[in-house]
């Protein structure tokens, strides 16, 4: 084995580099970098919404996460994986994303390649789009990151600043597109983010336009009558050809009234009887006193917004149940009280956590048109979200004794 001289000289670089460093070398060192605070502190506000005024929280929290970088979201994922619930993230931008948040520059991109460097892609199904991703999809990412592990109902920062200013964004749409202003004004929402679902479509607003299009505002109260005629709104009745009712679905009255059938169960007891006060279930799918009535809903169980994904999962976790139940011989499923108390505790407890939140919604399905009360919050789905009950479920067929239920 022979070896050749390199055709640099060494010694003559690293001098090169000595020389370098030695010229950029200043005395004050970090002091040179001035604080962001008098003549400057301007230079640190958010410029992406508009200033919240509130006072400090003085509540207590099992695991406080400050900042919503990539940091934060990885701790709260972790942390949510782990079942934390009481858990708050601090974090003074208007929204997560850390350095991704603040810098929205042109070109930006990250200079790692993406398929290492953002977090969680496997857990959420995402795929970056390029080798090296740029910042508006980094930023989007950590959105969905938070929106997967439902971290935005456990920040207390400046994200109710982003809540308002995607409101807003709404709202200035209704203004560019609706030419008349009473009308655009009538048309847009004022309530936070995910009190109700923005539903518009690329048609909507444009209809509004049309000559042969007109919108009756009602200032919130709605149609007064039907009348063989038309519709009767602030006192006018206003003649029609045709009706053509959008009443979207019913979601807050008795379970047994939306299914269209009366459940009775062991003593003649019904569903509805035993609901009265709110569901009672086991998760979601039991409910004691109804042996062998296995319930596909979204109360008290997961909630995903592709509903058949819940509905396989249901399906699939009825279908482990039945078939433990015919390998070992039983043939009667009912829930144990003690079982059922404590997943209905856990819901509450769950749904407590937003309360707040939904008092101060405009009235509609998610707060029951606007009484989040003991009832209501008995009858929302499972508040850490759908992958954390689907975990739930997981996890308990893993037991293999099917706990919580009385098998006979």
């Amino acid at each position: 084995m022979t070896t050749t001289d390199p055709p640099f000289d060494p010694d003559a670089l690293r001098q090169r580099y000595r020389v370098e460093r030695d010229k950029r070398i200043r005395e004050d060192g970090n002091e040179q970098y001035l604080e962001m605070a008098g003549d400057f502190a301007h230079y640190l506000d958010d410029p992406y919404v508009q200033p919240l005024g509130r006072g400090p929280l003085a509540d207590e929290v099992e695991v406080a996460v400050i900042g919503g970088g990539f940091g934060g979201l990885l701790a709260g994922a972790r942390l949510r994986e782990a079942g934390v619930e009481d858990l708050r993230i601090i974090e003074k931008g208007g929204d997560f994303g850390g350095t991704w948040y603040w810098n929205r520059y042109p070109g930006a991109a990250c200079d790692i390649e993406s398929y290492i460097y953002l977090p969680l892609l496997e857990e959420i199904g995402f795929m970056p789009k390029e080798k090296y991703t740029r910042a508006p999809e980094i930023l989007d990412h950590s959105r969905k990151v938070a929106e997967h592990y439902d971290l935005y109902r456990d920040v207390t920062t400046s994200l109710e600043l982003a809540d308002f200013d995607k409101m807003e964004q709404i709202r200035a749409r209704v203004d560019e597109i609706v030419a008349d202003p009473t009308t655009a004004e009538a048309l847009k929402p004022y309530y936070r983010q995910f009190c109700k679902r923005p539903c518009f479509h690329d048609e909507y607003l444009d209809a509004f336009n049309r000559p042969n299009v007109s919108l009756v505002d009602t200032d919130g109260r709605g149609v007064e009558e039907i009348t063989e005629r038309g519709v009767v709104a602030n006192g006018v009745e206003y003649e029609l050809d045709c009706i053509i009712y959008a009443t979207g679905f019913e979601v807050g009255t008795e379970y047994t009234r939306r299914a269209g059938y009366e459940v009775v169960g062991r003593d003649g007891i019904t569903l509805t009887e035993k609901w009265a006060d709110g569901a009672q279930t086991f998760h979601g799918m039991h409910s004691r006193g109804f042996p062998n009535c296995f319930i596909f809903s979204l109360i008290q169980s997961g909630f995903t917004a592709n509903f058949p994904h819940m509905l396989d999962e249901q399906s699939k976790h009825l279908a482990y149940i039945l078939n433990h139940a015919d390998t070992h011989g039983m043939t009667r499923i009912e829930a144990g009280q003690e079982a059922e108390d404590a997943w209905v505790q856990t819901i509450v407890g769950l749904a407590q956590l937003n309360e707040k939140f939904l008092e101060a919604c405009t009235p509609g399905y998610y707060n029951n048109e606007g009484r989040p009360a003991e009832r209501s919050l008995r009858n929302t789905s499972y508040g850490a979200g759908s992958v954390a009950f689907i975990k739930v479920l997981e996890a308990w067929r893993a037991d293999g004794t099917l706990p919580g239920l009385e098998p006979t």
